[in-house]
């Protein structure tokens, strides 16, 4: 009786192309998952973000405020804002 065998690399890249799933962006809208979570979308994955620290969020507003301040110089109705979001 002969036995067909599989190296054993073979099986485990096969588990793992099974089991992970990755996202379309369509995908990722409809995507409900814990509330209090928030998700970034890379390569297809589900990335679970941390809460902004003071420094994420001092950068964001020098940010808003220099597109705000060349918005307004280069007369473009255009507005920035800090809290936005791809999310609905």
């Amino acid at each position: 009786m002969t036995q067909a065998v599989v190296p054993a690399t073979d099986v485990a890249i096969n588990e793992s192309q099974e089991k992970e799933h990755l996202f379309t962006f369509q995908e990722y809208l409809e995507y409900k998952g814990e509330p209090d979570v928030l998700h970034e979308l890379v390569r297809g994955q589900l990335i679970p973000m941390s809460a902004p620290t003071i420094e994420d969020t001092k950068i964001c507003e020098f940010l808003v405020y220099k597109l705000q301040r060349y918005f307004a110089a280069q007369n473009i109705s255009m507005v920035a804002k800090t809290t936005v979001g791809v999310r609905c």
